[in-house]
């Protein structure tokens, strides 16, 4: 800690005066009159400000959208009292303290009226709000509620009350103003610059670029400081009256009347549900309190609009006008009000049915925005359940009341769903590269205490390839590039990309410079051939062949180069609803004697998308919470309802959490992944982690050998709960009725089995099987419960697909005893077992070991002790399947003893880059995205790569031609389709994408048009060799007979399937062979057994058990 941030109130400015404001002591009236005489005589004094004396101010509309949130009432220009605590006059003194005294002598009498201080007492007043409420219509209607009610098996019918909360961040709202002729420069503790700026020009009716605002840091906001309060125009009309600098900070009492504040609300909330928890109708209505001279509306419906499936929904709203100062935003506006009554009710909900409540609301799981009718661009909840319930430790709960004791305390758990729409606003940023080799980032955005100048740093450091020393970033000033409100977590997206993008053009600048000098190692070399890295630029193929930024703007004569960058975003043709995600656990002990509540445990999964920083990123997870801790267990604003005075405007009196009313709070941020577009794989791990987040049991069954033909290969999954339910398949679907009925079984004895399926013969069709496949198929079928192999192995499956990377499992499917005399006379004597259990397994990742975690207890590595010198063969075959990415079975023999172990391999998701953002990409990348294809889209224009056309890709990049080499690691495993419809884009691209390890390109457009981009190529000196002209695909594509893009998508989509694993892409039909036989593929890979299987059953269907790992 070294105090250097200065905050608003700390700027030293020469010959500064001290104003200090007057507040109402009533309530509801008017000012009859002022006795100013003492105070104007008092030491110090230069100016009584009163509205008797004030300049005419104009009102300035803060948020005409959908309501004021700052009170457009102009201070000091009316004899009129709305609210107790209402500023009435200002008085402005040498120094602080003589401002104070001097304020203290000032009289004031009032015709005083009763005011309206009271919700209940007010509630027949209620009217309709004139604006909207968060975007929505106050009453809102989709379905038929009635009805759904009337179909609903069980109903809640519940009201809920949330109480007036205030902000108090840890500093005051404060405002330096200072006049130089006709333009102000304003020192103000906000989260909008740019938007004090405009209201003290619109206040004072001069143009903008004559008022200058400085905030370099804020400390602390939560909404409060994101608009312009009354005491801003009051410290520039002091400053302009005594002709000096006025400072003017405001007092923690003063706050808690002119600062807004959360509203108090009343929420009716009905619920209807089918015994299965299937919601019929939501009904989510109540009333709010807003100030008497403004509207403001605390949207609480605003989440349930949206959360949770259901076909009948109903919203309304509805304001009652008190006397008080006017509400505005404060964290999570609306959500925080509204998602307790809504989750509280679904709690209630879940009681009534006997559900979990994390199955409740699986259950009800919104796969597309149910009120926008739209997908969304990313959705985690249901991995948030999973991972919260395993950190949490929510199998432990006891869902009766009073059920769980420690000692003479009751302890309860509960759970909550987390949601907040993901907000960004246009901004600007200005980055500068200096002749010393440092650089300086600028935008006029805000550290609210987030850790803006943390980011910042990371986003310019990372693009200029300088250390952190060597960067500076300032912000916080209407002199720097335009950043709008810091509010609504919205600045990281917007800014960051601001200076991403300013970065990146700095850095062009200089590139050209070194590129045209010819006394530069670099001359010549292009864009894509360079790469920066430690404040020099430098040739990727010779390192050594480098300068640093100095250099280059030494010799080139230039001080700096300097590069610009405007975000700007389009939500009118959003194609996608996104929101962040996530899900609370709390644990509470409350005294049985005294009642006393505390807060044992915490923990919060969240999907927020990419954390640029995790640190920070946690500290706002953290901060979020303590203050809904505050909410629920201690902060509440008391009105006197006689009065309409706050009687606890302090924080001696308001309590907020401290750190012994705090628990350890366990954050996890989940990585982002589309999960509407995911494969068979995917979806069977997530089924899974349904199941366990609601206690529930599940089978897996795994197909572990084929001989002759089958539907499915080996490595086909299905999932079976305990209710019959399914999640992927194993066959065509005529194996799965009677796998469903084996894994039931195996579910109720905890076993696991490996089942055989003959269809060979016509006995199949006799038994209503149906198969005809004329092969023989084996399937492995496990209980899944926590700590078991198969729950172990699924768990290494999630984590290979999150990190996107391969793995290999190797499982025993037949297991024999190991007869080693020595060995098994020491057993025989101990009474040891060391049988090879059918279900033990062994995981290896990329690296080919031993993956601990995920490992079953060991199981596998003690079984395999009596064939030790199989050990190293064991590991040498899981070396092939994982290179050869295909499943395989292998039979080791040791003695008498013999173990059949099956290799299990998961594929990381195949990269593919769509060079191209045109409309002809969007049916590719989602085709590619249901195969579980890793989708990266490619652009040079700015306006076309944007998240929001492509949200379904997982990355969107914004990048020249030239530059490709530079920006990709492109491996063997790289897919990449050239769509661009650019002649010379596309001449950039196949000299970058050639040469390369890409293991498949292809580029849209007939062959002639590709033969004078390879021409083009070589005539500015590009060859290729042969090897590389066979992996180009020209015209892309399989012949389908393909016309509209969706045909197009299939048909690229189905060549790029064949060629990179072998295939002809021909007709089945034309096969003599097993159509998994890839030695009968028409391009054959590297052979290796598939599925061997040493020979047939002679029924039909044998199983053969053991007990389960």
């Amino acid at each position: 800690m070294t105090g250097g941030a200065r905050f608003a109130a700390e700027w030293p400015l020469e010959n500064m005066a001290h104003a200090v404001l007057l507040s109402s002591t009533i309530a509801n009236g008017r000012i009859k009159s002022f006795d100013t005489s003492a105070a104007e005589k008092a030491p110090g004094v230069l100016h009584v400000m009163t509205h008797e004396n004030a300049p005419r101010l104009k009102p300035v509309f803060t948020n005409p959208a959908e309501g004021d949130a700052a009170g457009r009432r102009v201070p000091l220009q009316s004899p009129v009292v709305y609210y107790a605590g209402q500023y009435i006059a200002m008085v402005v003194a040498e120094t602080l303290e003589q401002a104070k005294h001097a304020a203290e002598l000032i009289r004031v009498t009032y015709d005083e009226q009763p005011p309206a201080a009271d919700l209940d007492k007010e509630r027949g007043k209620a009217y309709v709000p004139k604006q909207k409420v968060a975007g929505k219509p106050a009453d809102s209607l989709r379905g038929d509620v009635d009805a759904g009610l009337r179909a609903a098996d069980a109903r809640v019918d519940e009201t809920y009350r949330t109480p007036t909360e205030h902000h108090n961040p840890m500093e005051p709202h404060a405002t330096i103003a200072a006049w130089d002729g006709d333009k102000i420069t304003v020192y103000d503790a906000t989260q909008y610059t740019y938007g004090v700026r405009h209201s003290v020009a619109m206040s004072f009716g001069i143009p903008e670029e004559n008022v200058h605002v400085v905030c370099k840091f804020t400390g602390g906001a939560f909404g409060c400081k994101g608009t312009v309060w009354a005491h801003v125009p009051l410290a520039a009309a002091a400053a302009r009256q005594v002709r000096r600098p006025v400072k003017l900070v405001t007092m923690r009492q003063q706050m808690f009347a002119n600062m807004g504040h959360r509203a108090e609300t009343e929420q009716h909330v009905t619920l209807g549900a089918k015994r299965d928890g299937h919601l019929t109708a939501i009904i989510h209505e109540g009333i709010s309190h807003t100030s008497v001279y403004d509207e403001y509306v605390e949207p609480f419906s605003k989440p349930t609009h949206m959360l949770y499936a259901c076909d009948n929904f109903k919203a309304s709203q509805r304001l009652v006008a008190l006397n008080v100062g006017t509400p505005t935003f404060m964290r999570a506006p609306g959500e925080t009000s509204g998602m307790f009554a809504l989750e509280s009710a679904l709690d209630e909900l879940a009681y009534k049915l006997n559900l979990d409540p994390i199955q409740l609301r699986l259950i009800n799981h919104a796969d597309t925005d149910p009120d926008e009718k739209l997908p969304w661009s990313t959705k985690l909840l249901k991995e948030s359940y999973r991972v919260g319930a395993e950190t949490f430790g929510w199998s432990r709960r006891k869902p009766q009341p009073a059920s769980m004791r420690e000692g003479h305390y009751l302890v309860g758990m509960g759970m909550a769903t987390a949601v907040y729409p993901v907000n960004h606003f246009p901004s600007s940023a200005r980055v500068t590269i200096r002749q010393d080799g440092s650089a300086v980032a600028e935008s006029s955005t805000h550290d609210l205490g987030t850790g803006t100048y943390t980011i910042l740093t990371q986003i310019a450091c990372e693009t200029l390839g300088l250390p952190i020393e060597r960067v500076e970033v300032i912000i916080g000033d209407t002199n720097l590039p335009k950043a709008m409100v810091s509010g609504g977590s919205s600045t990281a997206m917007s800014v960051g990309t601001s200076v991403q993008g300013a970065a990146r053009a700095a850095l062009a600048k200089l590139v050209d410079a070194a590129h045209a000098d010819q006394r530069s190692p670099l001359y010549g070399a292009s864009a894509d051939q360079i790469v920066a890295r430690d404040g020099r630029l430098a040739l990727k193929s010779d390192t050594t062949k480098s300068e640093t930024f100095t250099d280059i703007l030494t010799r080139a004569g230039m001080k700096e180069v300097e590069g610009s960058y405007d975000t700007q975003f389009n939500d009118r043709e959003k194609k996608f609803s996104s929101h962040a995600f996530g899900a609370h656990f709390a644990e509470v002990r409350v005294d049985r004697d005294f009642g006393e509540v505390r807060i044992t445990r915490f923990a919060g999964v969240f999907d927020i998308g990419r954390a640029l920083n995790m640190k920070t990123a946690e500290s706002q997870m953290r901060g979020g919470i303590i203050m809904g801790l505050g909410m629920a267990l201690m902060e509440e604003t008391v009105l006197d309802a006689n009065l309409g005075i706050i009687v606890n405007r302090d924080l001696a009196e308001y309590h907020v959490p401290v750190h012994a009313d705090v628990p350890m709070i366990d954050i996890v941020l989940l990585e982002n992944f589309d999960e509407p577009l995911m494969n068979e794989l995917q979806a069977v791990v997530n089924a899974y982690a349904e199941v366990r987040a609601r206690g529930g049991r599940a089978a897996l069954a795994t197909v572990v050998s084929v001989v002759g033909s089958a539907y499915r290969r080996p490595g086909a999954r299905m999932l079976v709960t305990e209710d019959g339910q399914t999640v992927g398949a194993i066959s065509g679907g005529c194996l799965e009725r009677d796998a469903v009925e084996h894994a039931r079984q195996v579910i109720t004895s905890d076993t696991a089995c490996v089942v055989e399926y003959d269809t060979r013969g016509d006995e199949d069709i006799v038994w209503g099987l149906g198969l005809g496949c004329n092969g023989v198929v084996r399937v492995l079928l496990e209980s899944l419960h926590e700590g078991s192999g198969g729950a172990r192995a699924l768990q290494f499956v999630a984590d290979c697909l999150r990190v996107r990377k391969s793995g290999v499992i190797a499982t025993v499917i037949d297991a024999g005893r190991a007869i080693n005399q020595e060995r098994g006379a020491a057993d025989q004597e101990s009474g040891a077992d060391r049988s090879t259990k059918i279900g033990a397994r062994l995981p290896f990742d990329e690296r080919d070991d031993e993956h601990a975690s995920s490992a079953p207890g060991g199981l596998f590595v003690d079984a395999l002790s009596p064939f030790d010198e199989s050990g190293a063969r064991i590991r040498e075959d899981a070396r092939v399947a994982l290179t050869s990415g295909r499943a395989m079975t292998r039979v080791y023999e040791a003695g008498a003893g013999r173990t059949e172990i099956f290799f299990d391999v998961i594929c990381r998701p195949r990269p593919l880059v769509v060079f191209g953002a045109e409309h002809d990409a969007a049916p590719l990348i989602r085709l590619a995205q249901t195969l579980g294809w890793h989708v990266t889209v490619v652009d040079t224009r700015a306006r076309r790569a944007t998240r929001e056309r492509f949200a379904s890709a997982d990355s969107v990049v914004l990048c020249r031609a030239e530059d490709v080499t530079a920006r990709f690691t492109v491996t063997r495993d790289t897919v990449a389709v050239v769509m661009t419809h650019s002649y010379l884009d596309d001449v950039e691209l196949l000299r970058a994408l050639l040469p390369s390890p890409a293991c498949y390109v292809g580029i849209l457009g007939p062959k002639q048009r590709t033969e004078k981009l390879l021409a083009q190529a070589r005539a500015e000196g590009s060859w290729f060799t042969d090897a590389e002209l066979a992996r180009l695909h020209s015209p892309v594509g399989i012949d389908i007979g393909a016309e509209t893009p969706e045909e197009i998508a299939l048909s690229v989509v189905a060549e790029i399937k064949a060629a990179c694993d072998g295939r002809g892409a021909g007709f089945l039909r034309d096969r003599n062979a097993p159509i998994h036989d890839e030695r009968a593929a028409t391009t054959a890979p590297p052979e290796f057994e598939i599925g061997a299987h040493a020979a047939a059953r002679e029924r039909a269907t044998s199983v053969a058990c053991g007990s389960s790992s």
